[in-house]
């Protein structure tokens, strides 16, 4: 189990105080600050700080804390970036200030539990969307183990090509002037499940591996050489081209898999964990704030509204401008029993039509089983 303390000073006083999960507060579930001691579990008395001004959470998937902005004026800043919409992880070496009080952050594991998920500051980035509520996302880092692809310096020194490797890594998990609002219209997938708990009346792959009805004069690229992978623990399986390579991220409660093609820049990757039971409402904010964190601080970030399919997953589209074109991403969201299945596609968008027939076929084969415990 990890703790967040929060250390301060205060009319020349020098306070802290520790954050754990599901302790008892006020509001169950949160841990509010703000200077009514009423309905705040931290008390701040400096005249600057709103009557009830943030909240403190821990999610369970990710095992981070969040912040939670609870004004619409006055609102907490983060690292020098306020928080007016949606939620930001906080780590060690984070500030938040209230008013004029600036509170220091550290994340520390409590004797006899886990270690805490490491989130490290980020400088504000200014991000220009077209979007009200999306208009400065948050630039920190996504709720993930460190990525251990090239840093984002290299890529730079190498070319674009690159950049699959760097988005797989830093992955787990619309409308207006998206390049594309609706992915599943595209990709053919609007009357049929993207992803969808496993069970015994569907259909298995081929005895040589891959997916049925896979032979290559019927595609639209030239990757449509599916084989099927499945989980050494059971817990999903997924047609993915053979020539794309493959990396496993896992750690303890999480699975995280990602694969990659280095010729079309595309990358899928699947992350599942337990959680509580959430809602459509709930799994499409946690994609969205999974993805704004990883990608917010990019050029030009948008990010759309979840959409729920028929099906019942929840799609989100999101995009960013890499130096020569415009990366275009893709995430589905959906829970059976107490298991998460998050799972993101990109693709450049000048490769799109080469690769969405394959991007169709690897969404449609994937499986997972939520009786298999996460390793």
């Amino acid at each position: 189990m990890t703790e967040l303390t929060l250390e301060w000073i205060e009319g020349g006083v020098s306070r802290s105080e520790r954050i754990q999960p599901n302790q008892p507060s006020k509001n169950p579930g949160t841990v509010r600050i703000g200077r009514d001691p009423q309905r705040c579990d931290i008390v701040l008395s400096d005249s600057t700080v709103s009557g009830l001004q943030a909240e403190v959470y821990y999610h369970v998937g990710s095992q981070v804390f969040y912040l939670r902005s609870l004004r619409d004026t006055n609102p907490p800043i983060v690292n020098g970036q306020p928080i007016t919409t949606g939620e930001v992880p906080l780590g060690t070496a984070n500030t938040v200030t209230l008013g004029r009080v600036v509170l220091n952050t550290r994340v520390s594991a409590v004797p006899g539990g886990l270690p805490p998920t490491e989130v490290r500051p980020v400088p504000p980035t200014q991000v220009n969307s077209p979007y009200g509520t999306h208009a400065a996302p948050s630039p920190y880092p996504a709720p993930s183990p460190a990525p251990y692809y090239q840093s984002p310096a290299a890529a730079d020194e190498q070319g674009p090509k690159v950049w699959v490797w760097i988005i797989a890594g830093v992955l787990v998990v619309g409308g207006g002037a998206l390049a594309w609002p609706f992915v599943s219209d595209f990709l053919g997938l609007s009357k049929e499940p993207t992803v969808s708990q496993a069970d015994s009346d569907r259909s298995n792959p081929g005895q040589d591996g891959s997916s049925p009805d896979t032979s290559p004069g019927s595609r639209e690229d030239n990757v449509a050489d599916l084989v099927t992978y499945e989980h050494s623990s059971g817990l999903f399986r997924i047609n993915i081209p053979r020539t794309w390579q493959r990396k496993d991220t896992s750690k303890a409660g999480e699975v995280i898999v990602r694969w990659a093609d280095r010729n079309t820049e595309s990358s899928i990757v699947v992350d599942l964990f337990k959680s509580r039971r959430l809602s459509q409402q709930e799994l499409g904010d946690l994609a969205r704030r999974f993805i704004t964190n990883a990608f917010g601080k990019e050029t030009d970030f948008q990010v759309g509204q979840p959409k729920v399919l028929e099906s019942g997953v929840v799609e989100l589209g999101w995009e960013f401008s890499t130096r020569n074109d415009r990366l275009l991403g893709a995430t589905y969201t959906e829970q059976s029993g107490d298991t998460v299945s998050v799972v993101s596609i990109l693709v450049l968008r000048s490769n799109f039509d080469q690769v969405k027939s394959t991007f169709r076929e690897i969404l449609s084969s994937y499986r997972f089983d939520p009786s298999v415990d996460i390793p």
